[in-house]
């Protein structure tokens, strides 16, 4: 492995979602649900990039809530 570890993009929008436009609350913990198996389920990554909040530019992302589940 010589010490890299893999970065992973994650978009934070998905117009396939329902929840998406419908329930936004609900889509930010289909988020959060996504991006904890990407932290626990591929062993030890070397960061996260996210990319979409442009989408909903208003929007409560609830930022601190995803990046404490990643730490």
């Amino acid at each position: 492995q010589d010490g890299i570890l893999p970065v992973f993009y994650h978009t934070t929008l998905d117009w396939y979602q329902e929840s998406f436009q419908e329930d936004f609350e609900g889509y930010l913990e289909y988020l959060r649900r996504s991006v904890e198996v990407l932290c626990t389920q591929y062993g030890e990554i070397g960061g996260l990039w996210f990319d979409g909040n442009w989408s909903k530019p208003d929007a409560d992302w609830k930022e601190d809530e995803l990046y404490g589940m990643i730490r």
